[in-house]
């Protein structure tokens, strides 16, 4: 009798946690541009939504800003992302992207040099993870691209995000905004 009460407290103990729910957010990157900027768009039939960012900038005064919204599963608790992945295209020199959260830097990543008079637009490869995890409450967050380019540029595809303890409803978007901009 001993063994099935212990059995049923653990049973209740298991179901009484909530359960830590991990998904993975992508971003489309040229869905940050809007109707006036769609020159910027690059057809590429290896690219994840056929077409990519192209951003060449010299002195670093284009960003690609990205409103998240983060809304935990579980409101005890905050909701933990990690940038997993920029996927890009490169050919020419390597480039710097940097990436700063609410103002913070918080990672960079240079991009592969590769020299193939233009067929490495369609060869795409990936950052990796960037920065730390970030433990975030409820709220509104903004992350940011600054690319610093060669005359040629990069192509950004799309950003892979996983968010632990975010909400899954499709009406509750991580990535809730994005805008494209070059300062004057």
């Amino acid at each position: 009798m001993r063994s099935y009460a212990t059995l049923v407290l653990l049973i209740g103990a298991v179901y009484a946690q909530p359960a830590m729910l991990e998904i993975q957010n992508s971003f489309e990157f040229e869905d940050a541009l809007t109707e006036n900027q769609t020159h910027l768009w690059v057809w590429r039939s290896e690219a994840s939504g056929l077409k990519t960012l192209s951003v060449t900038d010299q002195v670093g005064l284009s960003a690609i800003e990205l409103t998240l919204c983060i809304e935990p599963y579980d409101a005890t608790q905050n909701v933990t992302i990690r940038i997993d992945d920029i996927r890009y295209s490169n050919d020419g020199p390597s480039d710097l992207i940097v990436l700063r959260f609410n103002g913070i830097t918080i990672g960079n990543f240079t991009t592969l040099e590769k020299w193939r008079s233009g067929h490495e637009w369609n060869v795409f490869r990936n950052s990796g993870n960037i920065g730390p995890g970030l433990n975030l409450s409820k709220g509104t967050y903004t992350l940011v691209l600054y690319p610093l380019t060669d005359q040629w540029g990069v192509e950004f595809d799309k950003m892979r995000v996983n968010a632990e303890n975010q909400n899954s409803d499709p009406e509750k978007k991580l990535f809730c905004g994005a805008s494209f901009f070059v300062a004057q």
